[in-house]
């Protein structure tokens, strides 16, 4: 059977590489709200299992194909509805937004520091939208953003009017630095999300810091179960804990300045950190 053949092949933690994990949950049936990446229902199948070293969740499946975030993934989010969807999102009062809460968390960051903030640069890498930028924006940050699909990157820039560059970061290379460098629900989207934030030091300034959100996947399981919570869908490939978010930063050469674990407007459980490279 599918499921069994899945399994004999289950890959050691995305993570750390440890052979030793538990199953959290078997998914054979696209959840109600996920989104629609055209897997066929006969052909769903996942598992997920968390890590008994580095406490990440991950999920195991075939269904999701290298090059997804270069146009497949903003197409079944937003149906080529990028602008309405902005629009839409930007006008969220500050109670209801994720974004506007986020951007407050960067605001605080800056003030804490001393920075001015018409003199920080800033680079958002997989920004989607680019709510989160919008906001920023008015505030007078030098917003700019990288993201693997064109058509994102070209609604940043014509409507958003902020600096934009396609492509993934193996790739970039940048004249400037910047002095943040945002991930905000991207690394566990990507198979390597260790490579991905490590090089994210390569263009940071010496002052520059790290901001990421991941999936908080031990407060979602204390308000629901694997297969339903958002945290968990398929385009997952990891979920991640303060353990788990402790083991990545290590890895790719991070010291953590902040962490913390929120429940969003939106109802997603997310942990927030702010890092620094090593010295």
């Amino acid at each position: 059977m599918k499921d069994e053949a899945l399994r004999k092949n289950k890959k050691s933690c995305y993570l750390c590489d440890a052979m030793n994990s538990t199953l959290i949950a078997k998914v054979d049936k696209k959840p109600e709200l996920e989104n629609d990446f055209g897997i066929l229902p006969e052909n769903y199948l996942r598992f997920v299992y968390k890590c008994r070293d580095c406490s990440v969740y991950f999920n195991l499946h075939e269904n999701i194909e290298d090059g997804f975030y270069a146009g497949a993934y903003n197409k079944a989010v937003y149906n080529h509805k990028l602008m309405d969807k902005y629009t839409e999102i930007i006008n969220l009062p500050d109670e209801k937004s994720d974004n506007r809460q986020r951007v407050q968390r960067i605001v605080q960051f800056c003030d804490q520091m001393g920075w001015a903030y018409r003199n920080v640069k800033v680079l958002d890498i997989g920004s989607g939208l680019c709510v989160f930028l919008g906001v920023l924006k008015d505030f007078g940050f030098l917003c700019h953003c990288l993201d693997p699909d064109s058509v994102a990157v070209d609604h940043a820039v014509s409507n958003v009017k902020i600096k934009g560059y396609t492509g993934i970061i193996d790739d970039f290379e940048p004249e400037e630095k910047f002095d943040i460098v945002t991930f905000n629900k991207v690394l566990e989207h990507v198979n390597d999300p260790i490579g991905m934030l490590a090089k994210a030091k390569n263009i940071l300034t010496n002052r520059g810091v790290v901001y990421v959100e991941l999936p908080d996947g031990d407060s979602a399981l204390k308000h629901g179960n694997a297969v339903e919570r958002e945290e968990f869908y398929v385009e997952h490939l990891m979920v991640f804990n303060k353990c788990s978010l402790e083991c990545l930063s290590q890895k790719a050469g991070y010291d953590i300045l902040k962490v913390e674990s929120i429940h969003e407007p939106s109802d997603k459980f997310t942990i927030y950190a702010f890092l620094k490279p090593e010295d």
